[in-house]
């Protein structure tokens, strides 16, 4: 992608000490160039319904930017926001400061450029989901199978976008374990296309690179 490409270089120009230009606190008016959307929190149907009406509201901007630090939260949720960044109109652009753990991570394979600052950390596991007291007994059957097909819908998602065999994430998460990675294994598993050293430098590439 072109923009990732254009990125790259604005990241390679800072390294070698090129001053970020000044950035004020991000616009969230849906005329600006950079639409700023925060994903803070769990993830539900209320924060949900918040991201995709500001995604809505937004296809007037140059790019869609989303801020990430959430420790995830419902599927149907997580799958909703992503079903909006997908239908977007504008690129988005999602950065990671904090974490993006299990449905945030999700989301965040979902967006055209996916960033993270070296403080922060992404996290998959496996899926859960809550069985109701005095059900039948073919109701845990059902749960099971259940969470084995969410599972395995999740992780081709997920491993698609990274660009690696699914079987590596269900190795990495078999047995109810996590896999987490810092900027450096986030870059090694393909799961940012970019990694910053603050917010403010990110904001401030892309900024630069749609004129703003």
């Amino acid at each position: 992608m072109q923009l990732i490409a254009l990125l790259s270089m604005l990241l390679l120009g800072s390294d070698s000490g090129t001053p970020a230009p000044d950035l004020a606190t991000p616009d969230t008016t849906a005329t600006s160039p950079i639409a700023f959307i925060p994903l803070i929190g769990d993830i539900d149907d209320m924060s949900a319904m918040i991201v995709i009406d500001s995604i809505a509201a937004s296809q007037g901007s140059k790019m869609i930017l989303i801020e990430i630090n959430s420790p995830g939260g419902s599927v149907s949720a997580g799958f909703a926001i992503s079903k909006a960044i997908e239908a977007s109109n504008v690129s988005v652009a999602c950065l990671v400061d904090g974490s993006a753990d299990s449905m945030a991570m999700y989301v965040l394979q979902s967006c055209d450029i996916r960033m993270m600052t070296k403080r922060s950390v992404l996290m998959i596991h496996q899926p859960s989901v809550g069985i109701e007291k005095g059900g039948r007994i073919n109701d845990f059957g059902n749960a099971v199978r259940a969470l084995t097909a969410l599972n395995h819908a999740m992780i081709e998602h997920i491993a698609a976008r990274m660009n690696i065999p699914a079987q590596v994430i269900v190795d990495a998460i078999d047995g109810n374990k996590e896999m987490w990675m810092y900027w450096e294994t986030a870059i090694h598993f393909d799961a940012v296309d970019i990694v910053w050293k603050t917010q403010r430098e990110a904001l401030a590439a892309l900024r630069k690179s749609v004129g703003a």
